[in-house]
């Protein structure tokens, strides 16, 4: 394999999906009721399973392979003077999902600071769903 790096992308887009799940159950031990959402997992297409906390998504592994296709064919096919094709391709996606699991690890150490120290927010402030999907 010329290009190992292509494998930090299913690594990457499996964090992404557990790192939700975990973000789910821990904004269900106290940082929910503080900030209040219609939902913690933005894309419609994987909402159900996050809100029952699925760790088995077909969906979600079908959508890995794929992505994970694309990236393995841009490393076969984009080679010699189209070397940097690859290399846009390849930054897009290590991009993209590394900053979707920072935003992750940013909620993950919110929700811990608020179970850690209880009395650090008082009442609740209501989120609408389009502002979550902006700040996103």
């Amino acid at each position: 394999m010329n290009h190992p790096e292509i494998l930090l992308l299913p690594v990457l887009m499996i964090a992404d999906y557990y790192l939700t799940i975990l973000g789910a159950v821990f904004r269900e031990r106290g940082y929910g009721k503080h900030f209040k959402i219609e939902t913690y997992e933005l894309n419609p297409d994987y909402r159900s399973e996050v809100d029952s906390k699925s760790l088995l998504n077909l969906k979600f592994i079908g959508q890995v392979l794929f992505n994970f296709g694309i990236l393995l064919a841009s490393s076969v096919f984009l080679t010699g003077k189209y070397e940097f094709a690859y290399q846009i391709v390849l930054g897009f996606y290590l991009t993209l999902f590394g900053y979707i699991n920072g935003l992750h690890t940013s909620n993950l150490l919110t929700f811990l600071f608020v179970a850690k120290n209880p009395g650090t927010f008082e009442g609740a402030i209501d989120i609408p769903h389009g502002f979550n999907l902006r700040r996103s």
